[in-house]
C-alpha cells in the first residue's frame, strides 16, 4: 500500500470518527425530537414527474399532520457520507427520539450512506423508507444498466433497517416474496405497510374545474412517461389498426421523453396519423391542462406491463372517467370490477379489445369506475399511523 492509500485510510477512517462524536447535536432544545425527511431528490431539481409528485404531496401532507416531532427536510450529497440540512446545508445530527423517513428514492445516495444509516439503526433510532414498487428488479430489460445496479443496491439496503411504507397491498407483496427468496433472515423482523396514493384531483375539485367539454368522438388519454414498460408502442399501432378500417376516434398522450425508448417515439412522431388523430404532450402540461383532458376525454388506458400503483388510474376515475386497463394485480386491488381489462402485449388483440370496448359504450353497457378516492392528507395519514403510530 503506497502512502497515498495509506492517508486516504487514515483520512476516511478519521471522519467517520468525527461524524461519530458529533453524532447527537447538543445544542438543540431538550424534549423537542426530530423527523427527518429524506428530500434529496426534489432538493437537488424537481422535475414533476410521477414519484417526484408523490414524494412532494406526501412531504406536504406531513406538515400538515399534528406531529410530536419536528420536521427537518434533509438531503444527501454525493460522495459525502451522511445526510445535510435543506435549509442550512448543515450536517444532520441525531438525538435519541429522533426518526428518519426515507421518502425520496434516492438510489444512488442511500447505499452511499449506509455508515450513517447503521449509527442511526444502532442507536434505536427507527429507520423507514418508501417504496414506490420492485420493477427494475422483475424487468431490468426495460431500464438502463446502471439504474438497474444502482436500485438492487438501493432496495438491499432499505431492507436491512426498521420498515417499509409501500403505494399498495400489491407492492408489499412482492416486496415479501423477493425479501423471502433472496434475504429471508430480513424478511421476519421488517415491517412493512401500504397507503394508497393520493389524487391531485378530488371529487370536489373536478367538479369545478374548468376545461373542454367531452368530445363527440371518442377520444383516449394515456398519461405517464413514455418508456418502455409502458407500452405505447402497442397502443399506437392497435389505434392506427382502427384508424386503418375507418373507426374514428382520437389518442392523447400526455408523458415526457423516458429511456430505451426511441422506436416508440418515431412510431408517434412518424404517425400519418400524427396531430391528426394522435397527439403527443411531450414536454409537460400544468395541472390545469391535464385537469381539462380529464375532463373531455371518453375513457383512459393504461397499457403498462408492471406498476407499483399507477396515479392515472385514480386520478381518471377521480372524474368519473371508464378505464380500459392491463390485468394487473395492482389495478385488480384499485379498480376491482370497475374497469374494462385486456391482456396480450400484440397490437392487434388490443385493438379488438378496444373495438369490443367501443360497442359497450355505444349501448351504455361499459364498465364504469368504482375507485375510492383517497386523498393526500389521508394517505399521509396512513403512513403516519403506519409508521409513527399516530392514531
Amino acid at each position: 500500500m503506497d502512502v497515498f492509500t495509506i492517508f486516504r485510510v487514515i483520512k476516511g477512517n478519521f471522519c467517520g470518527f468525527c461524524n461519530y462524536i458529533n453524532f447527537e447535536d447538543k445544542k438543540r432544545i431538550k424534549g423537542i425530537k426530530y423527523l427527518f425527511v429524506d428530500v434529496t431528490e426534489i432538493h437537488r431539481q424537481y422535475s414533476g414527474t410521477g414519484v417526484q409528485r408523490v414524494t412532494d404531496n406526501i412531504l406536504k401532507g406531513l406538515y400538515k399532520e399534528n406531529l410530536p416531532y419536528k420536521i427537518v427536510e434533509i438531503y444527501a450529497k454525493p460522495h459525502h457520507e451522511g445526510f445535510y440540512v435543506c435549509e442550512s446545508n448543515k450536517p444532520v445530527k441525531i438525538r435519541n427520539g429522533d426518526f428518519f423517513f426515507g421518502l425520496d428514492l434516492s438510489k444512488c445516495l442511500i447505499p452511499c450512506s449506509r455508515l450513517f444509516l447503521d449509527k442511526m439503526y444502532g442507536k434505536g433510532i427507527p429507520v423507514w423508507f418508501f417504496l414506490h414498487d420492485l420493477i427494475a428488479v422483475h424487468y431490468p430489460q426495460y431500464f438502463k444498466d446502471d439504474a438497474v445496479k444502482q436500485y438492487r443496491t438501493w432496495l438491499k439496503t432499505v431492507i436491512r433497517y426498521t420498515g417499509i411504507i409501500a403505494n399498495s397491498d400489491s407492492t408489499v407483496r412482492d416486496l415479501k416474496q423477493w425479501i423471502g427468496t433472496n434475504h429471508p433472515d430480513l424478511l421476519r423482523k421488517l415491517k412493512t405497510g401500504y397507503s394508497y396514493l393520493g389524487s391531485t384531483f378530488s371529487p370536489a375539485t373536478t367538479k369545478s374545474c374548468t376545461g373542454s367539454e367531452p368530445e363527440s368522438k371518442p377520444v383516449f388519454l394515456m398519461v405517464s412517461t413514455v418508456e418502455p414498460r409502458k407500452k405505447y408502442d402497442q397502443c399506437v399501432r392497435a389505434f392506427q389498426i382502427l384508424w386503418d378500417k375507418g373507426i374514428d376516434s382520437r389518442l392523447i398522450i400526455v408523458g415526457r421523453k423516458g429511456w430505451k425508448n426511441e422506436d416508440t417515439f418515431s412510431l408517434i412522431e412518424n404517425s400519418p396519423y400524427y396531430e391528426k388523430k394522435l397527439f403527443w404532450y411531450s414536454s409537460g402540461i400544468s395541472d390545469k391542462k391535464l385537469s381539462a383532458l380529464y375532463q373531455s376525454c371518453t375513457a383512459v388506458i393504461f397499457a403498462s406491463i408492471a406498476e407499483g400503483y399507477g396515479l392515472a388510474v385514480v386520478e381518471a376515475a377521480s372524474y368519473g372517467k371508464p378505464l380500459i386497463l392491463r390485468d394487473l394485480p395492482v389495478f385488480r386491488e384499485i379498480a376491482g370490477n370497475s374497469a374494462f381489462y385486456f391482456t396480450g402485449q400484440e397490437p392487434d388483440v388490443l385493438a379488438a379489445k378496444i373495438e369490443e370496448w367501443l360497442l359497450l359504450y355505444t349501448h351504455k353497457k361499459h364498465p364504469l369506475p368504482d375507485v375510492k378516492i383517497t386523498s393526500w392528507e389521508e394517505c399521509t395519514h396512513t403512513i403516519c399511523r403506519i409508521m409513527l403510530n399516530i392514531k
